[in-house]
């Protein structure tokens, strides 16, 4: 999917989660993870309610914190 940002005019549209579900589908039609990251501490609850494991914290003093996340394709 590549990188993306968020536009404040449209937030609560549901533009992103679109992005998201459309994503998913698309890694696990081709059985591949995914992986992403954020550095905004709101977004980790909606990756974990879509299935998103976190698998990294990153809070380094004097740098913008990030949250690392891996989902799996489902099992066959």
């Amino acid at each position: 999917m590549g990188r993306s940002c968020h536009v404040p005019a449209a937030r609560g549209g549901g533009l992103a989660r679109r992005l998201i579900d459309s994503g998913i589908a698309r890694a696990d039609a081709e059985n591949r993870p995914i992986r992403l990251e954020t550095n905004n501490e709101r977004n980790v609850a909606l990756y974990e309610y879509l299935g998103f494991e976190m698998v990294g914290h990153l809070d380094t003093p004097g740098l913008i914190p990030r949250w690392c996340f891996r989902r799996d394709p489902p099992s066959a």
